[in-house]
């Protein structure tokens, strides 16, 4: 997704797509829905593969394991949301880069905020705060430390989680959007 939209623009296939009667906004969204489908089909594939190796191997499934799934599911919507948006903003290389960036930054969100608590320096200790409000705080979507113990999951946490996702993952794609109607082709 970190591409997607540089890559449309340095080819000049976004001129074939934009002399069709819709609108940036609407191409935008498209290629994002598009691009949502094809890693859901991923994701359902890759789940079917699991569920025959936990039938191999006689595991009964566990609410962690599907916490687990929809947790990666509502990343992938987010992390996608975000490539496209610097897709549209920025070159491929910068995209793809930043988008690792927030990646491990999101990842790392409960260490941002310890460190942000621990720091001697005012200073780090204010950017670690503003790192961890402007950061998606992905480590909310993990569950696969409980799948992998069967740990008892609290379902109220595992729908706000996704619900922050799901947040995320709209302001992100609205960002692009207006970012992409405004963006000069030349």
């Amino acid at each position: 997704s970190a591409g997607m939209l540089s890559r449309e623009i340095e080819k000049r296939t976004v001129f074939l797509v934009m002399s069709r009667p819709i609108s940036r906004q609407q191409f935008v969204v498209g290629r994002y829905l598009g691009m949502l489908m094809t890693l859901t089909t991923l994701l359902l594939a890759m789940t079917l593969l699991y569920g025959l190796q936990l039938l191999a191997f006689k595991v009964e499934p566990t609410a962690a394991m599907g916490a687990a799934l929809l947790g990666l599911w509502v990343e992938l919507w987010l992390l996608s949301a975000l490539g496209l948006l610097l897709s549209a903003s920025a070159g491929q290389l910068v995209a793809a880069l930043s988008c690792v960036g927030v990646y491990l930054m999101g990842h790392s969100s409960p260490d941002l905020f310890a460190l942000s608590q621990r720091a001697d320096a005012p200073l780090l200790a204010k950017v670690c705060r503003a790192l961890y409000a402007v950061v998606p705080n992905l480590d909310r979507l993990d569950y696969r430390v409980e799948a992998s113990w069967s740990a008892s999951i609290d379902w109220r946490e595992v729908l706000s989680s996704m619900a922050t996702g799901a947040a995320w993952t709209v302001l992100f794609i609205t960002i692009a959007s207006l970012v992409f109607a405004r963006r000069d082709f030349r």
